[in-house]
């Protein structure tokens, strides 16, 4: 993702980002299926992270949109 972000291709951040959600879901997978604790924390701790981000999205909704659409006009001009 830094690499790509350093670089400014797009298509670098999102391939560098999808590796990191999919090595962070498979490690929890993995420790989950050994340790039944470690699933359990961690399902728990991944629901309060939603709750939290709705909680927040709903709180600072007008904020967020103005972030969100300067970040979309920033990665229009990167490359694909």
């Amino acid at each position: 993702m830094a690499f790509g972000i350093g670089l400014r291709i797009r298509s670098y951040v999102y391939l560098g980002t999808g590796f990191l959600v999919t090595c962070i879901a498979a490690n929890l997978v993995r420790f989950g299926m050994r340790d039944h604790r470690i699933a359990a924390a961690s399902l728990f701790i991944l629901g309060l992270i939603v709750i939290g981000s709705m909680v927040m999205l709903s709180a600072h909704r007008a904020t967020l949109l103005q972030r969100y659409s300067r970040v979309r006009e920033l990665l229009a001009t990167w490359e694909g």
